[in-house]
């Protein structure tokens, strides 16, 4: 890198190197943090820290729901519907809820 390159680009490395020893200082202390809720969560293939804590925080308690099918409702999911005449078909998934979960 050019010296006048590195002058120019140097304050936005080290805000860049800051941001990044924030974000994981945040990240353990996320996996340090003691739901029981979120253990189901963090075994599913994919999940980490941050999902199943935003679920387990959203929803505060499954006791909320009479059926698994209502959470998704809650959180604003559902199925699209075509109806015409007698047939009532259920289509694909659509979205429209919180924008945290987009």
């Amino acid at each position: 890198m050019s010296p006048r390159l590195a002058l120019a680009l140097g304050p936005v490395l080290q805000q860049i190197a800051e941001m990044t020893a924030r974000i994981k200082l945040y990240d353990r202390q996320l996996q340090q943090t003691e739901y029981p809720e979120t253990q189901a969560q963090l075994k599913v293939r994919g999940g980490g820290h941050l999902a199943a804590l935003s679920v387990v925080l959203t929803l505060s308690s499954r006791l909320r729901f009479g059926r698994s099918r209502d959470v998704g409702c809650y959180l604003g999911l559902w199925r699209r519907r075509s109806q015409s005449g007698d047939h009532d078909t259920q289509l694909c998934i659509t979205k429209s809820g919180k924008p945290m979960w987009s």
